[in-house]
């Protein structure tokens, strides 16, 4: 499943915020064992010059698959942040895109559940100056 957003989007027609999207995927698949969200950051920020300024837009991917208590020990949530500015400039190329990322969780104690990805993006201080947040989620 493909994911995108970047802080120019408004509200999401499925009740995320403003600069955020949210997929939930089906249950995994018999002998998956870990759900992989693999996502990378484009951010006009870096070519325009603005990297390390108080342009400073934010990012954030999830992935939830509810609540767990005993005996499933293994956490049901587990997420990412930073700016763009944390990343740093040798993160990013001269068109301003990094590499690819990769936030995963085992899963194997919480099969038959329904996971959520999640990402999303904050724009700091201006309208001008865009991120984005391009992301695939899979089960392996």
């Amino acid at each position: 499943m493909q994911l995108f957003t970047n802080s120019q989007f408004g509200p999401s027609p499925f009740g995320a915020p403003p600069g955020s999207a949210i997929a939930s995927l089906l249950p995994a698949p018999i002998g998956a064992k870990w759900l992989v969200v693999d996502y990378a950051i484009v951010s006009s920020e870096v070519p325009g010059g603005w990297l390390g300024t108080r342009f400073n837009d934010y990012f954030e991917i999830s992935i939830d698959c509810g609540p767990q208590g005993p005996p499933n020990p293994i956490p049901a949530y587990v997420a990412t942040s930073g700016s763009i500015n944390e990343l740093g400039p040798n993160a990013f190329d001269s068109k301003g895109a990094t590499y690819c990322y990769r936030l995963s969780m085992e899963i194997e104690k919480v099969k038959g559940k329904t996971c959520q990805v999640g990402i999303s993006v904050a724009d700091a201080i201006d309208h001008d100056l865009h991120t984005a947040v391009c992301a695939k989620a899979y089960y392996v």
